[in-house]
């Protein structure tokens, strides 16, 4: 079995590392090629070098078939491509060259994301997944059933049996491997206190989230406690949220963890994780640390599905919060085309389904509050929602994607 594997960032490679060792393990011919950025990069051919390969046999890059996208030759016939991005390039495009290319090679593509509610967002992205090149994708990992049966309420689509479950690969045998010195140092962690880790968003949410940082920063007793910020990988690179940043409009952080590499580690190293809940809280929900939700506080699940919001354009800079935005991707006429296509239906069953979900966190997490109550009561036991998060928690993901790999082309 042929493999190349791709990453545009370093995401997506933490996604692919360990799929990638497992498929070197059973001696598939296996080809990498990846960036350890934290931001995407969008044109591979023009900035080859922010990428690293590495593979288990002989390549000649300068032979064999011209990739177009990439700027590069491969000079084997791959049975599969193996990527992280699907709806954007330079990925999208990277699936649509490798289909006309390599007419027999198959799609596999493993979800970066955890929807553990519904949104309006991701019903506009899923759409893309029944137009070309999307379309051609064979295969899709996910990580639960929780996961699987979000993405198949947001879009009725007949394509969901592509969908096979099984878990998060992205830190598959990584959890008993981190290196804590490293960011005990890199970040001046004082071991006598004790610390906190707030994430970021870049949804119709972000100012009320920042203001909860904002009020955290000034407030916390830093006698006890000591404040880290984790932007999205990029963020402070993007050219929306960039204003934010140099210096960071609020002051008095411990540090800000621009390296997605350093999340794990200090995963653990943190006692409370402070944000709105999404696939980033992971690593301290296996690390059975205190999870702070901010959804009630930052209203975040009412506005994911709130079309007035949407229909308003309001939120120019969070372009994927507007109608405007996903009225020119879909190739929508006007406004009464975009609640269509959205469904009136559908926002209530996703009110209701998102109501089920604040249900679950607010009995295993604690929700925000400004007088920060949660840094007192009582513990609440946060680890009972990985199950949302990864089918399996077992660390065995990227085996169950190379056997079904295996078995797919038998």
């Amino acid at each position: 079995m042929n493999s190349f594997l791709f990453s545009s960032d370093i995401k997506g490679f933490t996604y692919l590392k360990s799929t990638y060792q497992e498929l070197l393990k059973r001696n598939h011919q296996t080809f990498i090629l990846y960036s350890k950025t934290n931001h995407v990069v969008s044109n591979p051919k023009q900035h080859i070098c922010d990428f690293n390969y590495d593979s288990n046999f002989d390549v000649d890059l300068t032979q064999g078939t011209y990739i177009e996208t990439l700027g590069i030759f491969i000079d084997f016939i791959p049975d599969y491509l193996l990527v992280t991005r699907d709806k954007w390039p330079p990925e999208q495009y990277l699936i649509y060259e490798f289909k006309i290319k390599f007419p027999n090679c198959k799609i596999a593509f493993i979800e970066l994301n955890t929807p553990l509610y519904q949104a309006i967002e991701l019903k506009m992205e899923y759409l893309s997944r029944i137009k070309p090149p999307q379309n051609q994708i064979d295969i899709i990992f996910d990580h639960s059933e929780h996961c699987s049966q979000n993405r198949k309420i947001a879009l009725q689509w007949e394509g969901w049996d592509k969908l096979v479950t099984v878990g998060n690969p992205s830190w598959d045998n990584t959890f008993d491997k981190i290196d804590l010195e490293k960011c005990y140092k890199k970040y001046n962690v004082d071991k006598n206190k004790t610390q906190l880790i707030f994430f970021s968003t870049i949804n119709s949410s972000r100012n009320q989230v920042l203001k909860c940082l904002e009020y955290i920063s000034k407030e916390l007793d830093r006698n006890k406690y000591q404040l880290y910020f984790k932007p999205f990988p990029g963020e402070d690179l993007h050219p929306v949220f960039s204003k934010d940043y140099h210096p960071f409009i609020i002051p008095g952080l411990d540090g800000i963890i621009f390296d997605q590499e350093d999340l794990l580690p200090m995963s653990y190293i943190c006692d409370y994780h402070i944000g709105l809940i999404s696939s980033v809280n992971y690593g301290g929900i296996f690390y059975k640390k205190q999870i702070i939700d901010l959804n009630k506080v930052c209203e975040g699940m009412d506005n994911f599905i709130n079309l007035d919001l949407f229909l308003s354009d309001e939120l120019k800079e969070i372009e994927s919060y507007t109608s405007a935005f996903w009225m020119k991707i879909h190739n929508l006429k006007n406004k009464q085309e975009f609640i269509e296509l959205i469904g009136l239906d559908n926002i209530k069953t996703w009110g209701s389904k998102n109501q089920e979900w604040e249900e679950i966190i607010s009995k295993h997490c604690h929700n925000f509050n400004f007088t920060m109550d949660f840094l007192k009561s009582p513990k609440k036991d946060s680890y009972k929602l990985i199950k949302y998060f990864d089918e399996f928690f077992d660390q065995k993901a990227c085996n169950r994607i190379v056997t079904y790999m295996e078995n797919y082309l038998d």
